[in-house]
C-alpha cells in the first residue's frame, strides 16, 4: 500500500514559463511514497510539531534552494576569498572546533 501526500504552496521556479505560471502563485503537487517513508516522514513532523505536509513542504523548498545557495557561496568564495585570506589569514591550523 502507498501513502498519498500533497503538497500546497511550492513554486515550481525552473516550470515558470512566460504567459504561465507566475512567481509566487501557490502549486500544488501530489506524490505517493511507501508507508516506511511516510511513517517516517509523520514522525520528523511531530518532532517538530509540524503537520506532515508542511513538513515535507519545508524538506522540499530547502533541497530545492540548496545548489543555488552552495553555487552562489562558491561564486562569492571565488571572487572574494584571496582578499578575505589576506586581511584575516588563510584559517587557523588549531584542531579546537
Amino acid at each position: 500500500m502507498r501513502a498519498a501526500l500533497d503538497l500546497p504552496g511550492l513554486v515550481p521556479c525552473l516550470l515558470a514559463r512566460p504567459g504561465g505560471y507566475r512567481r509566487g502563485m501557490a502549486k500544488e503537487i501530489r506524490l505517493q511514497i511507501d508507508e516506511e517513508t511516510y511513517a517516517e516522514l509523520v514522525r520528523q513532523a511531530a518532532g517538530g510539531q509540524v503537520e506532515p505536509d508542511r513538513y515535507a513542504q519545508q524538506l522540499l523548498t530547502a533541497d530545492l534552494a540548496r545548489p543555488r545557495f552552495t553555487a552562489s557561496a562558491k561564486a562569492f568564495a571565488d571572487e572574494h576569498g584571496t582578499a578575505f585570506a589576506e586581511e584575516f589569514g588563510a584559517g587557523s591550523t588549531s584542531d579546537a572546533a
